[in-house]
Formats: C-alpha cells, sequence, structure tokens
C-alpha cells in the first residue's frame, strides 16, 4: 500500500529533490580566436539541459517475433542553451563573432576544429543547501556534464515589438 510517509522518506535519503533551477553553465573559450579570449557567460545562461544519450538497435530475430538489442552507440543528441541578455547585446556580439570564425561569412571556408571549439563546457547541477533556486558557496556540485571540442551550430532569432518590453534571450 502506497504511503506518502514512505515516500518523502525515499526522497529524504536521497538529499531531497534536484531542483532544475540550481545549475551554472561554464564554457571555456576556444583557443584558436583572439576575439573570444575571454568571456563569462555563467551569469546570462538562463536555461538549458543536461545532454541525453542514445544507443543504436537492431532487431534479434531467431525464432518468432524480434527483439531489440544493443548494436552501437548513437552518441550524443546536441543542447540548447537560452542566454539572458545585457544591454549592450554583448552575449549575441559574442556568438556571432564566434559562428563567423567557424565560417567566415567573406569567403565561406571553414577553419580546423581546433582552432573554433570550446575545449569544454560544463553543465553543473547542485543540491538544495540553498535557501533560493541559486547555487552558494555552500552548494555542493552533485551531478556535472561535460562537454567536450563543442561549438555552437546555430544561433536563434530574437523577437522585436513595440508591444512588448521585455528581455532579450538568445537561443544557441
Amino acid at each position: 500500500m502506497f504511503k506518502v510517509s514512505d515516500f518523502l522518506h525515499h526522497f529524504n535519503r536521497h538529499q531531497d529533490f534536484a531542483r532544475t533551477a540550481r545549475f551554472e553553465v561554464r564554457i571555456a573559450p576556444p583557443t584558436g580566436i583572439a576575439d573570444l579570449a575571454t568571456f563569462e557567460l555563467r551569469f546570462q545562461c538562463e536555461a538549458t539541459e543536461l545532454p541525453g544519450y542514445n544507443i543504436n538497435t537492431v532487431d534479434n530475430r531467431q525464432y518468432g517475433v524480434g527483439r531489440p538489442i544493443a548494436s552501437a552507440p548513437a552518441g550524443f543528441a546536441d543542447i540548447n542553451l537560452t542566454f539572458i541578455c545585457a544591454g549592450d547585446m554583448w552575449e549575441k556580439k559574442l556568438f556571432d563573432k564566434w559562428m563567423n570564425a567557424i565560417i567566415p561569412i567573406n569567403n565561406y571556408n571553414v577553419r580546423y576544429k581546433d582552432d573554433y571549439a570550446s575545449p569544454k563546457i560544463e553543465i553543473c547541477q547542485f543540491d538544495g543547501a540553498a535557501t533560493s533556486d541559486l547555487p552558494t558557496a555552500t552548494s555542493a556540485k552533485i551531478y556535472s556534464a561535460v562537454l567536450f571540442n563543442a561549438f555552437p551550430i546555430s544561433t536563434g532569432p530574437m523577437s522585436l515589438n513595440w508591444a512588448d518590453d521585455g528581455i532579450h534571450r538568445l537561443p544557441v
């Protein structure tokens, strides 16, 4: 029989619930692009996701109905990051420069990946030790996903609207 106390006890043993708002993203700048030598985006990332991982399967059928079995790794899916833009829109300018450094619009010659890929992007999930939704100095990292040699493949459009006075958000 289901008991609420058993449910709560289970999560209390496992440090409460993991909260979606307790995260940060740190992006190391690519080494081959001088214009992007220093930037700090961890305060601007409003939303992201922890990457998923897929395994390809094949049907194994010796007799009767086939059953799926693992065949090969399918790899990681692309992730989305949404950045809040500051008044001078330096985040938009930064990603425009980064995308142009990958494939310059003046000649369309693709650069070497070692020049434009970030050596490390780390997405960290923090525990519920903080009293607010933001990680603090007392928050502990409980999960971390590290992306190596990642780079932006698209930036989304940013709407302009006379009827709205909201904050710009840049989807990457």
